[in-house]
């Protein structure tokens, strides 16, 4: 059949371009016996520089299997956004209906209190949202495996590069930061109901839902840049806060390139939990609202701190920016190969 199309097609050229057509032929013969050789791994150049995790990732994305119906499709993110927000006020409602919620006198909850409804809502709103989103992607057509947690691609020196790479993105951003409304500090509370939503739950169900489903399932529709992308995107949109989506927008370009890199999610959530602990800990001692300038004081030595924090976000999304081409790379040489 393939013969039968490509010999209708050079039927149908123009006899002026034998040599392109040559060359044409020529190098997709070469294309596709080298992909045969190397049973369907990248180019040579690329295997060579791109990790056994990252060409998995780029040959799930390149295939485009396992979809109907142009499932991702842009509005399915705003559907899934909407289902996370009903969960978030069925998680409220919840916590209210347990006596959890705000007092008839109007008199400001304990912090311990605070945590404690931000636990039960949180747990409520996350693992509805989960439900949901899945529900929902199923009755999409959406197919193939979403929760990746192997530890085959853990590498505590990349991770320790990672929590490197986003603490300086958060001091490149702090200029920016301060500018937006941030979110209320009693909003959170303090103590150990606070730190078990924070720091285990958050981590663990944002992980799951922005690079596991909504990661996954994008990368089969729009590859793996365009998910990174996007799912970024999403993940701080959920954040609501101003402030706070921001910082969620550059942080979850962080956790999605860690995941995109090692192939499990454990990286991403054990990343989210260290930098929700510090956030935590900022929030416990009363500095949470204090920036960096702030604290340091001295001009000089803010403006030193500022400078090597630009240039470790520099070097980091550059070298970032170069497996994704990578990645971009093998994946549309897979696509190839298979026509």
């Amino acid at each position: 059949m393939k013969h039968a199309v490509y010999n209708k097609k050079r039927q149908e050229q123009p006899a002026s371009a034998p040599v392109a057509r040559s060359s044409e032929a020529t190098s997709r013969d070469g294309a596709q016996s080298g992909v045969g050789a190397a049973k369907g791994s990248v180019s040579s150049d690329a295997a060579a520089s791109v990790s056994s995790h990252e060409r998995s990732f780029a040959g799930r994305g390149a295939g485009r299997n396992g979809v109907r119906g142009g499932f991702p499709a842009l509005y399915d993110l705003l559907v899934w956004f909407a289902l996370f927000i009903v969960a978030q006020l069925v998680g409220a409602a919840a916590a209210w209906t347990l006596g959890l919620g705000p007092r008839p006198d109007g008199e400001a909850l304990a912090p311990d209190e605070m945590g404690r409804m931000l636990a039960v809502s949180g747990g409520v709103a996350y693992v509805l949202a989960l439900i949901l989103m899945l529900v929902y992607r199923r009755v999409r057509g959406g197919r193939g495996r979403l929760i990746r947690l192997s530890i085959r691609g853990f590498d505590p020196l990349f991770l320790l590069w990672g929590l490197i790479f986003m603490l300086a993105v958060g001091v490149v951003l702090e200029p920016l930061l301060v500018l937006l409304p941030a979110p209320p500090a009693q909003l959170y509370g303090t103590g150990l109901w606070t730190i078990v939503a924070v720091v285990v739950m958050a981590p663990l169900f944002e992980e799951l839902i922005c690079r596991g489903v909504v990661l996954e399932s994008l990368r089969g529709r729009f590859g793996v840049v365009g998910a990174w992308a996007l799912s970024s995107l999403f993940f701080g949109a959920i954040h609501l806060q101003p402030q706070l989506s921001v910082n969620a927008l550059f942080m979850g370009m962080i956790l999605a390139y860690v995941v995109i890199r090692t192939g499990s999610l454990w990286s991403s959530i054990l990343l989210h939990a260290i930098n929700n602990s510090i956030a935590y800990v900022a929030l416990a001692v009363g500095i949470d609202h204090v920036s960096l300038s702030e604290l340091v004081q001295d001009p000089a030595v803010y403006g030193v701190v500022y400078a090597m924090c630009g240039l470790i976000t520099l070097v980091s999304a550059v070298m970032a920016g170069r497996v994704l081409r990578r990645l971009h790379r093998a994946e549309r040489e897979k696509m190839a190969a298979e026509v």
